[in-house]
């Protein structure tokens, strides 16, 4: 018989990250949906940022990227294929250190041919679900406030000096 005991774990094995778990989810998600509408040569996000601009009207580019939680920097690359296939401009707002997203008619059209693949998308991952879709929405919605009340500069947020102390 043998003495000796196991190995301990890493001490990374029972971490449990909240934050791995979603990003690998999303991952598998997003490609699901990419993979849906690529038939139309547009990503999910292309699709989204589309969608919310038709539905939405031009609007500030600060506030498009806030509305889809987005880095500024990150909605300004994955505009680009976007304004350069003529599916949306960039025009001067009021302001002129405003910039203003609108929808093409090209965008629009763009818009409709993809949505029945994004339906498709869609369909599948409710069925993969089964009745649990509401509850994901629900508890997205969730996520989504807790980590805004507690982004750097919120009212929520740890004084910078004390994070990670």
């Amino acid at each position: 018989m043998n003495d000796k005991s196991a190995p301990p774990p890493h001490p990374l094995a029972d971490l449990h990250c909240t934050c791995y778990r979603l990003r690998k989810a999303t991952r598998r998600v997003t490609a699901m949906y990419d993979e849906a509408l690529a038939p139309v040569g547009m990503t999910v996000t292309q699709f989204s940022i589309l969608a919310m601009v038709a539905l939405t009207g031009p609007r500030p580019m600060s506030t498009l990227a806030d509305a889809l939680g987005m880095e500024p920097s990150t909605l300004t690359r994955t505009l680009k294929p976007l304004i350069e296939r003529g599916d949306l401009v960039v025009e001067p707002g009021e302001d002129r250190r405003v910039k203003n997203v609108a929808i093409t008619d090209a965008g629009k059209h763009a818009a409709g041919l993809a949505v029945p693949y994004w339906r498709e998308a869609q369909r599948r991952v409710e069925r993969a679900l089964g009745g649990e879709v509401a509850q994901l929405h629900a508890l997205l919605r969730k996520v989504s406030a807790v980590a805004r009340a507690v982004e750097p500069g919120s009212a929520d947020s740890p004084p910078a000096d004390k994070v990670g102390r």
